[in-house]
C-alpha cells in the first residue's frame, strides 16, 4: 500500500511542477524540486481534493520527501488506507482508488459519503474544538484585554522599557562597527518576572535560575486547561499533549552574567513543554516547536495533527516569546530586518521591517465530538 501511496502522490507533484514522474526522486525534498508556500498551497488543496483530506501546508515542511509524506498519510489517515486498501482485489479497483474523487464524483460512478457542503469546511469527524484559552500580551495580561484593545485598534508597540535595558546606550547607525541598533521599538508584556514557584512545587532559587518563558508557560497551560474545566488530578496519567512554540531568550546569558549557575532544565527551551507534562504527569506528546514566526501556529498544526492520528485525547497548543537582551534587536538591525518606525506595514510601499514582541498563548484543544459530549 506504501509504494501504491507514495506513486500516487508523485503523480500530482508532477502535475503540478511540470516535472516528470521518473525524475522525481522519494528520498529527496519537496523544495528542492522549487516548491515554496505558495506551491505547497496549491499542493496541500490538490491532494485535499484526491483524496479527502484536510492537509495544511506545514504538513509538507514536518514531512519533507515523497517517501516521509507518503508514511505519514498512511500512519494517519484511515480514510486514505481504506482507499488504497481495495487495489488487494484486483488492478482495476486499485485504478478507480487513486483516481480523483472529483474526477470521479464528476463521471457519477461513486457518490462520496460525508460530503461537506461548502468550499473549505471539514467533515464532522475532523473538527476541533478550543475548549480553553490563556494568554498575555503587550498591554494585556490576560485574553479579555487582549480583545478590548483588538475592538478599540490600540496599538501596543511601546519604546522599550527600561527595565529590559537602555536602548539609548546602544542606540546608533546599525552599518557601523560595534554592537548598535537604530531601533527602539517593541510590543513588551508586564510582569513578565512574576512567578509562584511554590505553587508547581518549584523553590524560589530554582524559579530564579528559570527562564521567564518556561515560567509563562507553566502558568498560561495551568490557566488555560482550568478554563477547559480540568484539574491537575484529573489529567494526572491522560493522554494529553503540549505542542509549544518556543525559542531562545538569551536568560541564560543574564544569569551568568549575574554570577549564578545555570540550570540547563530552566533554560533550554526544548526541555519548557516537557517540564510541565513532568508536573502534571500527562502521557502524552510532549514536543517544543521552533520554525521562526510560524512556531506557534506550526505547534497548532502538530496538535491538531496528533488529535487526528489519536495520539492524544487532549492538547494543549501554543507559542511564548519574551525580549530579554538586545542582541536580537542589534542583529537583526544590521540585517535590515526590523522597523526604524515601529511599524508593520505589509504590502505598503513605506514598509520598512517587521517589530519584535513578547506574548504568550495557549489553547485547549479537543475533538468536537468528545467536547460535545
Amino acid at each position: 500500500m506504501l509504494d501504491r501511496v507514495r506513486a500516487s502522490l508523485a503523480q500530482e507533484v508532477s502535475r503540478l511542477i511540470k516535472v516528470d514522474v521518473a525524475d522525481l526522486d522519494a528520498e529527496r525534498a519537496l523544495n528542492e524540486y522549487g516548491f515554496d508556500s505558495i506551491s505547497f498551497t496549491q499542493l496541500a488543496r490538490r491532494l485535499n481534493e484526491v483524496y479527502e483530506l484536510a492537509l495544511r501546508p506545514p504538513v509538507f515542511y514536518e514531512h519533507p520527501t515523497l517517501a516521509q509524506l507518503a508514511q505519514h498519510l498512511v500512519e494517519s489517515y484511515p480514510t486514505l488506507r481504506a482507499r488504497f486498501s481495495v487495489a488487494a482485489a484486483g488492478p482495476g479497483e486499485a485504478a478507480s482508488a487513486a483516481r480523483p474523487a472529483a474526477a470521479r464524483r464528476r463521471r457519477g460512478r461513486v457518490r462520496v459519503r460525508g460530503a461537506v457542503e461548502a468550499r473549505g469546511s471539514l467533515p464532522e469527524r475532523d473538527k476541533i474544538a478550543i475548549i480553553g484559552m490563556s494568554g498575555c500580551f503587550p498591554m494585556a495580561r490576560d485574553i479579555a484585554a487582549f480583545w478590548d484593545n483588538l475592538v478599540a485598534e490600540r496599538d501596543c508597540i511601546s519604546e522599550i522599557p527600561a527595565e529590559r535595558w537602555d536602548w539609548r546606550a546602544i542606540y546608533g547607525d546599525p552599518r557601523e562597527d560595534g554592537n548598535q541598533t537604530n531601533v527602539k521599538w517593541g510590543g513588551f508584556i508586564e510582569g513578565v518576572d512574576e512567578f509562584d514557584p511554590l505553587f508547581f512545587g518549584i523553590s524560589p532559587r530554582e524559579a530564579e535560575l528559570m527562564d521567564p518563558q518556561q515560567r509563562l508557560l507553566m502558568t498560561h497551560v495551568w490557566k488555560a486547561l482550568e478554563d477547559a474545566g480540568y484539574s491537575a488530578h484529573s489529567l494526572s496519567g491522560s493522554r494529553t499533549a503540549l505542542f509549544i512554540g518556543t525559542a531562545n531568550s538569551g536568560y541564560g546569558g543574564l544569569v551568568t552574567q549575574a554570577g549564578g549557575t545555570i540550570s540547563p532544565v530552566g533554560i533550554l527551551p526544548s526541555l519548557g513543554p516537557n517540564w510541565m507534562s513532568y508536573v502534571l504527569n500527562l502521557h502524552g506528546p510532549s514536543e517544543p516547536v521552533e520554525t521562526a514566526c510560524s512556531s506557534s501556529l506550526v505547534a497548532l498544526h502538530r496538535a491538531i495533527s496528533a488529535l487526528h492520528a489519536d495520539q492524544c485525547d487532549l492538547a494543549v497548543a501554543g507559542g511564548v516569546n519574551t525580549i530579554l537582551t538586545p542582541d536580537g534587536h542589534i542583529g537583526l538591525s544590521k540585517a535590515g530586518m526590523l522597523s526604524v518606525t515601529g511599524r508593520c506595514q505589509a504590502f505598503s510601499k513605506h514598509a520598512d521591517g517587521f517589530v519584535r514582541a513578547e506574548g504568550v498563548g495557549m489553547l485547549v484543544l479537543k475533538k468536537l465530538r468528545g467536547a460535545q459530549r
